[in-house]
């Protein structure tokens, strides 16, 4: 699991309550409906859709990541990620 400190607007936008973003993972946001047509552009195109579909979904995992947060699940854009010191 990819996790990053981050504030978030339910936490206020606060640099003292951190929470944590987590990356999401590839697949976890399709629903219904983008589950339905991809299986249906799979049939039509007779198995073609596949390279398409696995390039989107692994471009969109390695070049552009999503992360969420911990809380409320919404997405954290990159300018509010925060870099922690943890000392022992």
């Amino acid at each position: 699991m990819d996790t990053i400190a981050a504030i978030c607007k339910c936490k206020s936008l606060s640099e003292n309550k951190l929470v944590v973003a987590v990356r999401e993972k590839p697949l976890e946001s399709w629903g219904f409906f983008t589950w339905t047509f991809n299986v249906l552009m799979l049939l039509v195109t007779l198995g073609g859709w596949i390279f398409f579909a696995f390039g989107w979904v692994m471009g969109r995992y390695w070049l552009s990541p999503t992360y969420r947060c911990q809380h409320c699940n919404s997405e954290i854009p990159k300018h509010q990620f925060r870099v922690t010191n943890i000392r022992r």
